[in-house]
């Protein structure tokens, strides 16, 4: 195994800001946070003191300063299958839900203990356990409930329901939280690829598996790019473990098998998923995602 130099912190070289300044981009989260916050304010019952708890909670971790690295990739996908934008704004935040409530529930004193998410506390700092815990069940729950009312006459909606459930439950997201955090006494990196995937790679090739959900017919195209998100969520939790700065004990993919491994793991996945998508201009927003999340670190050699 290789030995890491302490006190090494992570080089980061790259940044979302550019994207951020992109017009259609920029237009599309402007629109994605109108959305979101117009959802959240149909919950007309909280009024007690509890329930204005609960919704800040709830407001406090979904408009936090985040990458929206998510909601950008579905409207990347979008973008190169020519679909309008608006039409898959219900499933961006339905995505975006189930993500900020696996963060608040990740952070929780009984799953990863973290005090600080993004730059400031986290939600059971801010607000108590008992509320992060009911924050995150509740963003699990509207998920479902914002692609019902906002799908309710399009025939995609059950693909929608199936696709968030098998991405969030036993055989994705929750399903690999639990083999994180109860890993093996020799981890391999057999096991690294069924727990990256599971606990990040199925969120994120839900991301393109529900955009494409919207066309009919199933292409060369459209087969490409199904094929790509396993990719891209492997290579983004590989990318979050390169950037971990805990001790070389920990358990994660790159302190296991070695920085050099991972970053080259990193770049495998990445320049796979790259050679997929890249069959069309209209891809350039896609291919700006992968470079982004492949350059988030620059590992020293």
């Amino acid at each position: 195994m290789e030995q890491i130099k302490k006190n090494t912190a992570p080089h980061y070289k790259a940044s979302l800001e550019p994207l951020f300044k992109d017009k259609e981009v920029k237009a599309f989260l402007a629109q994605f946070k109108v959305f979101l916050k117009k959802h959240i304010d149909s919950f007309s019952c909280l009024s007690f003191g509890g329930h204005r708890q609960l919704r800040k909670a709830i407001e406090y971790s979904l408009f936090s300063k985040g990458k929206y690295f998510r909601p950008l990739l579905v409207l990347a996908t979008a973008h190169l299958i020519k679909i309008k934008a608006p039409l898959i704004l219900p499933w961006a935040i339905a995505i975006e839900m189930i993500h900020a409530a696996s963060l608040i529930h990740d952070d929780l004193p009984c799953m990863d203990n973290s005090d600080q998410r993004r730059g400031k506390a986290s939600c059971h700092r801010q607000f108590g356990e008992d509320m992060a815990l009911l924050a995150g069940d509740c963003l699990w729950i509207e998920a479902f409930h914002l692609i019902h009312i906002h799908t309710k006459k399009n025939k995609y909606k059950m693909k929608w329901l199936f696709l968030l459930c098998q991405a969030a439950g036993f055989q994705g997201l929750m399903g690999g939280q639990a083999l994180d955090l109860r890993p093996p006494l020799k981890p391999n990196e057999s096991y690294y690829k069924k727990m990256h995937f599971m606990k990040t790679g199925a969120l994120i090739a839900a991301c393109i598996e529900g955009v494409l959900a919207m066309r009919d017919k199933s292409t060369e195209k459209t087969k490409k790019l199904k094929a790509a998100g396993p990719l891209i969520g492997r290579a983004f939790q590989i990318s979050d473990d390169l950037q971990d700065k805990s001790e070389k004990t920990s358990s994660n993919f790159s302190c296991t098998l070695g920085r050099k491994i991972a970053h080259h793991q990193l770049n495998t996945l990445s320049n796979r998923a790259t050679q997929l998508i890249d069959f069309a201009p209209s891809s350039s927003l896609l291919k700006k995602l992968i470079t982004f999340n492949q350059q988030r670190v620059l590992i020293e050699n």
